[in-house]
Order: C-alpha cells, then structure tokens, then sequence
C-alpha cells in the first residue's frame, strides 16, 4: 500500500474499491459537489468517509515511528458526536456568516465537498466562496475572540509586528485545514472569519504551495497503507454502507 501505482499487487481488492468509489472523474466531482451543498446529507457523509479531509490532515502522525492506528481508526469509524465547542460553533456560524454579509458587504456563495483533481483520494468542505476565494468560519466559545488569540493557546495568534495570523502548528489544525482546502478547490486564498459575541477577526491567508507539497508524501503513506485498508475492509464486512446517489455520481 505505499503507493497508488503498487495497489494492483499489493492488494487487489483495495484497487478495486478505489477504483470504484474514490477515483472518480471530474464530471462526478462537480456532480458531487453541487449535491453536498446542503452538507450533513448522507452522501456528504460517505463521501467525506472516504478520504481524507481538509480538516482531518492536521491528526496524520507526523512521524514514522507514531503508531497510526488511533488516528486511521477515528477517521474511518468515526464515534465523535460533537461536544460544548462543537456544538456553540455549529449554533453560531449562520449568526456569524450574516454578520460577514452585513459588516462587510460580502457575498457569500454556499458550496459543497471538492474532491482533489489530481489527488482524489483527499477532500475539503469551505464554508463557501466569496469571488475567487473561499470562506471559513471560526466561533470560538468566547464573547471576546481578540482576546482569545492574545491568549497564545488558540491557533490564531496575534502580535504587534504581525497582527492576526494562523500557527502552522496549531492544536486544531487550522492552518493545515485552510491549506489543504485551497489544494482540492485550486483557489489561491481563503478568507478566515474568526467570529464571537463581540468582536471579530477577518484575515485573507494565501495559498501555501510549498508547505503543502511537503506533506504530500507522508499523506499519500498513510491513505493507502492506512485508511484505504481499513475502509476496505469495513466495506467488505457490510460496515460501510454507500448510498445509491453516492453510487450513481461514481459513474458519470
């Protein structure tokens, strides 16, 4: 499984089962993206299941020595519900997504789950487009989000030389989350809203080709000797279960 081009030989049945539910075509891509945009359906929900997310590459262990099963197991048989902070960040985006329109007179256009051209075995869901970039939204569960980043224990920051800006090593993954994000839309900035009770931060973060092209490899590792297996598997087992709209996108 360390390479896409090995699976023949490695394992047939994993070739098999990319090929038939990850490797889609760009007609499907498009075809899935626009079906997604309501997000939490149950194709969303296979979809997103199948590869690695945006959101997830920041809990891939960075080193060949950590064992990678606690990380592949969460993704694949994911028992995460939500919790306090979860739950206040769900309660608050469209809150803070009008605000966005209203204070800073943007338009915001919904979007559903992009899946990598070249690399379709990655995914990411934005919270949706402004122009040409793409918006994410952050509600932190605090009245005060300035005060948050002065705090030093959040991934956004701020300093007096820099301003506000993003750590690359956060604790949440917010800038690997942005980053990856960008790859599968092939958008080169996204607008980061960090929203709360009484203030906000707004920041435009860049596209990072070198930071992600860094991490390709060690991604590229742990899809296909970690969770294609694993899925697999599940699959065989009657564990996953994929829905006939997901099916019937995988051919166009």
């Amino acid at each position: 499984h360390l390479a896409t081009d090995d699976l023949h030989s490695s394992c047939e049945p994993c070739s098999r089962f990319y090929a038939e539910h990850v490797a889609i075509t760009s007609t499907a891509a498009a075809a899935l993206e626009e079906a997604t945009r309501s997000q939490q359906t149950p194709t969303w929900f296979v979809a997103r299941r199948l590869r690695l997310t945006a959101s997830n590459v920041h809990k891939v262990p960075k080193k060949s020595t950590t064992s990678c099963e606690k990380s592949a197991t969460s993704m694949v048989s994911p028992t995460f519900t939500g919790n306090a902070a979860t739950r206040h960040g769900q309660l608050h985006e469209p809150v803070a997504r009008a605000q966005l329109v209203r204070d800073y007179g943007m338009t915001v256009t919904r979007c559903g789950m992009f899946v990598s051209k070249d690399f379709p075995w990655l995914s990411a869901t934005p919270d949706g487009m402004v122009g040409q970039a793409l918006l994410e939204i952050k509600c932190p569960n605090t009245n005060d989000c300035k005060e948050l980043a002065k705090g030093g224990t959040y991934d956004v920051r701020h300093t007096e030389k820099d301003g506000y800006f993003i750590m690359q090593n956060g604790q949440r993954g917010f800038y690997s989350q942005v980053q990856f994000q960008l790859f599968c839309t092939g958008r080169q900035a996204c607008l980061f809203y960090v929203w709360s009770l009484n203030v906000d931060i707004l920041m435009k973060i860049p596209f990072d080709e070198d930071y992600v092209s860094n991490r390709m490899a060690r991604l590229h590792r742990f899809y296909f000797s970690e969770l294609l297996p694993r899925l697999e598997e599940l699959y065989q087992r009657g564990q996953l279960q994929i829905t006939n709209q997901y099916k019937e996108l995988c051919h166009l």
